[in-house]
Protein backbone atom coordinates (compact mmCIF):
# COMPACT_ATOMS: atom_id res chain seq x y z
CA UNK A 1 0.00 0.00 0.00
CA UNK A 2 1.55 3.29 -1.10
CA UNK A 3 -0.04 5.75 1.30
CA UNK A 4 -1.44 3.79 4.25
CA UNK A 5 -1.98 6.82 6.48
CA UNK A 6 -3.92 8.67 3.80
CA UNK A 7 -6.04 5.58 3.15
CA UNK A 8 -6.55 5.19 6.91
CA UNK A 9 -7.54 8.83 7.38
CA UNK A 10 -9.96 8.98 4.45
CA UNK A 11 -11.39 5.52 5.10
CA UNK A 12 -11.81 6.19 8.81
CA UNK A 13 -13.60 9.46 8.04
CA UNK A 14 -16.02 8.03 5.48
CA UNK A 15 -16.63 4.31 5.91
CA UNK A 16 -19.11 4.64 8.77
CA UNK A 17 -21.22 7.46 7.32
CA UNK A 18 -23.76 5.17 5.61
CA UNK A 19 -24.00 2.72 8.54
CA UNK A 20 -24.41 5.66 10.96
CA UNK A 21 -27.23 7.08 8.87
CA UNK A 22 -28.91 3.66 8.69
CA UNK A 23 -28.62 3.12 12.44
CA UNK A 24 -30.05 6.57 13.13
CA UNK A 25 -33.02 5.78 10.87
CA UNK A 26 -33.60 2.37 12.46
CA UNK A 27 -33.26 3.76 15.99
CA UNK A 28 -35.79 6.50 15.21
CA UNK A 29 -38.20 3.96 13.73
CA UNK A 30 -37.67 1.35 16.46
CA UNK A 31 -36.70 3.22 19.66
CA UNK A 32 -36.61 0.01 21.71
CA UNK A 33 -33.47 -1.12 19.84
CA UNK A 34 -31.71 2.27 19.87
CA UNK A 35 -28.14 1.90 21.17
CA UNK A 36 -28.26 3.18 24.75
CA UNK A 37 -24.51 3.79 24.85
CA UNK A 38 -24.67 6.11 21.83
CA UNK A 39 -27.71 7.93 23.22
CA UNK A 40 -25.88 8.51 26.50
CA UNK A 41 -22.89 10.02 24.69
CA UNK A 42 -25.13 12.22 22.53
CA UNK A 43 -27.00 13.46 25.60
CA UNK A 44 -23.72 14.15 27.39
CA UNK A 45 -22.57 16.44 24.58
CA UNK A 46 -25.97 18.10 24.02
CA UNK A 47 -25.34 20.82 26.65
CA UNK A 48 -22.25 22.14 24.89
CA UNK A 49 -18.54 21.61 25.32
CA UNK A 50 -16.97 22.24 28.69
CA UNK A 51 -13.88 20.82 30.41
CA UNK A 52 -15.54 17.51 31.22
CA UNK A 53 -16.80 17.09 27.66
CA UNK A 54 -13.28 17.80 26.36
CA UNK A 55 -11.87 15.07 28.59
CA UNK A 56 -14.49 12.59 27.37
CA UNK A 57 -13.94 13.68 23.77
CA UNK A 58 -10.20 13.04 24.23
CA UNK A 59 -10.95 9.58 25.56
CA UNK A 60 -13.28 8.76 22.66
CA UNK A 61 -11.08 10.18 19.90
CA UNK A 62 -7.55 9.49 21.15
CA UNK A 63 -7.13 7.11 24.05
CA UNK A 64 -9.84 4.50 23.44
CA UNK A 65 -8.85 3.94 19.77
CA UNK A 66 -5.20 3.48 20.75
CA UNK A 67 -6.10 1.03 23.52
CA UNK A 68 -8.63 -0.92 21.44
CA UNK A 69 -6.33 -1.18 18.43
CA UNK A 70 -3.38 -2.42 20.47
CA UNK A 71 -5.66 -4.99 22.10
CA UNK A 72 -7.52 -6.16 18.98
CA UNK A 73 -5.26 -5.52 15.99
CA UNK A 74 -2.13 -5.90 18.11
CA UNK A 75 -2.22 -8.47 20.91
CA UNK A 76 -5.26 -10.54 19.84
CA UNK A 77 -4.22 -10.39 16.17
CA UNK A 78 -0.83 -11.88 17.06
CA UNK A 79 -2.43 -14.54 19.23
CA UNK A 80 -5.14 -15.62 16.79
CA UNK A 81 -2.83 -15.50 13.76
CA UNK A 82 -0.85 -18.36 15.32
CA UNK A 83 -3.83 -20.63 14.71
CA UNK A 84 -5.53 -19.20 11.62
CA UNK A 85 -4.71 -17.70 8.24
CA UNK A 86 -4.43 -13.91 8.00
CA UNK A 87 -7.85 -13.60 6.34
CA UNK A 88 -9.56 -15.75 8.97
CA UNK A 89 -7.78 -13.73 11.67
CA UNK A 90 -9.16 -10.54 10.11
CA UNK A 91 -12.72 -11.92 10.16
CA UNK A 92 -12.51 -13.23 13.73
CA UNK A 93 -10.99 -10.03 15.14
CA UNK A 94 -13.45 -7.82 13.23
CA UNK A 95 -16.49 -9.71 14.48
CA UNK A 96 -15.24 -9.94 18.08
CA UNK A 97 -14.43 -6.21 18.06
CA UNK A 98 -17.96 -5.35 16.95
CA UNK A 99 -19.55 -7.83 19.38
CA UNK A 100 -17.85 -6.37 22.45
CA UNK A 101 -19.83 -3.17 21.90
CA UNK A 102 -22.90 -5.13 22.97
CA UNK A 103 -25.97 -3.53 21.43
CA UNK A 104 -27.34 -4.92 18.16
CA UNK A 105 -27.47 -1.67 16.18
CA UNK A 106 -24.09 -0.58 17.49
CA UNK A 107 -22.63 -3.95 16.44
CA UNK A 108 -24.11 -3.67 12.95
CA UNK A 109 -22.85 -0.12 12.60
CA UNK A 110 -19.34 -1.09 13.68
CA UNK A 111 -18.87 -4.04 11.35
CA UNK A 112 -17.83 -1.97 8.30
CA UNK A 113 -15.21 0.06 10.19
CA UNK A 114 -14.09 -3.04 12.06
CA UNK A 115 -13.41 -4.91 8.81
CA UNK A 116 -11.67 -1.82 7.40
CA UNK A 117 -9.41 -1.62 10.49
CA UNK A 118 -8.59 -5.31 10.07
CA UNK A 119 -7.90 -4.84 6.37
CA UNK A 120 -5.48 -2.01 7.18
CA UNK A 121 -3.72 -4.25 9.71
CA UNK A 122 -3.52 -7.06 7.19
CA UNK A 123 -2.24 -4.91 4.32
CA UNK A 124 0.32 -2.88 6.30
CA UNK A 125 1.38 -5.41 8.92
CA UNK A 126 1.19 -2.59 11.45
CA UNK A 127 -1.27 -1.23 14.00
CA UNK A 128 -0.54 2.45 13.30
CA UNK A 129 -2.84 2.92 10.29
CA UNK A 130 -5.65 1.13 12.14
CA UNK A 131 -5.21 3.51 15.07
CA UNK A 132 -5.36 6.53 12.75
CA UNK A 133 -8.49 5.23 11.00
CA UNK A 134 -10.15 4.44 14.33
CA UNK A 135 -9.36 7.91 15.69
CA UNK A 136 -10.65 9.58 12.53
CA UNK A 137 -13.79 7.47 12.60
CA UNK A 138 -14.50 8.36 16.23
CA UNK A 139 -13.82 12.04 15.56
CA UNK A 140 -16.29 12.12 12.67
CA UNK A 141 -18.87 10.27 14.80
CA UNK A 142 -18.43 12.84 17.61
CA UNK A 143 -18.75 15.75 15.18
CA UNK A 144 -21.95 14.26 13.80
CA UNK A 145 -23.32 13.86 17.34
CA UNK A 146 -22.58 17.51 18.06
CA UNK A 147 -24.44 18.78 14.97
Amino acid sequence: MRHPNLVAFLGGATISLAPSWLITQLAARFPSIAPEELTTVTDFFSNGIGPLQLVVLSLIVIFIPILEEYIFRGFLWQLISKFFTPNVTLVIISIVFALIHGELLHILGLLPISFFLGWLRLKTGEVGPSILAHMTNNLVACILMLL
